[in-house]
């Protein structure tokens, strides 16, 4: 697992870690840039990189629902652990239990 603190920070890592299977991150961050911004630029700088959002602002959308560009599953807080690992599964091409 690799952990960054901001936006600028999870960049630097998607430049130099070799493997990343997902990016998760919440919408709102320090620094400038927010989840969805980060996971715009995340997606160009590695095409096809599997993004899960989370938020406690965004309590009435739906699951699966996008926030800004592109299609950012976003997971409502506060969630279980039971429920961010079937989000994960689910993002990153599995199915649901």
């Amino acid at each position: 697992m690799v952990v960054a603190r901001n936006a600028a920070e999870a960049l630097v890592h998607l430049h130099c870690v070799e493997r990343i299977d997902i990016l998760f991150s919440d919408v709102m961050m320090p620094g400038g840039m927010n989840g969805s911004q980060l996971a715009v630029e995340a997606q160009r700088l590695r095409p096809g990189l599997k993004v899960l959002l989370t938020s406690g602002y965004v309590a009435n959308l739906e699951e699966g629902q996008v926030i800004g560009r592109g299609d950012v599953p976003v997971l409502n807080k506060p969630y279980r652990r039971d429920e961010l690992a079937n989000s994960l599964r689910v993002v990153l091409g599995g199915k649901r239990p």
